[in-house]
């Protein structure tokens, strides 16, 4: 899900750079150079189908913003599986601003990384969770 809070993030931040100039194929290898294992799979046809270029200057089409926006929520409320942070937002921004602090600065996240992480701030501030 290319619009989960974790990948759009890094999506949006990279399209703001000057270097890029919303061209899908210097944004996908921009984000390719700076993480190659979670953005391997990203093209730059995907990425084009989320600008929209009818206006004065490109931008995020409207489409693209809801995805974001409903990231991982299904967007109706006909039944299905609730996320683990959706009584605990508080806990789910601070555990992905922890996550793009150390993405920011280079560190490498590994999945044993992340795991100690999201237990670690489950463990502080929401106990209940576990």
């Amino acid at each position: 899900n290319w619009h989960g809070p974790f990948t759009w993030s890094q999506i949006d931040a990279a399209a703001k750079n000057p270097g890029v100039q919303w061209s899908a194929t210097h944004l996908v290898q921009q984000l390719k150079n700076h993480d190659p294992k979670i953005f391997k799979n990203l093209a730059h046809s995907t990425v084009e189908g989320w600008i929209d270029r009818s206006g004065n200057k490109p931008q995020w089409s409207e489409a693209a913003l809801r995805m974001a926006e409903l990231s991982n929520h299904q967007g109706h409320s006909n039944g299905g599986q609730r996320g683990v942070f959706t009584n605990y937002p508080d806990v789910e921004k601070e555990i992905i601003h922890q996550l793009e602090s150390l993405q920011e600065v280079g560190a490498t996240l590994t999945l044993v990384t992340i795991c100690a992480i999201v237990l670690t701030m489950i463990s502080e501030k929401a106990p209940e969770i576990l």
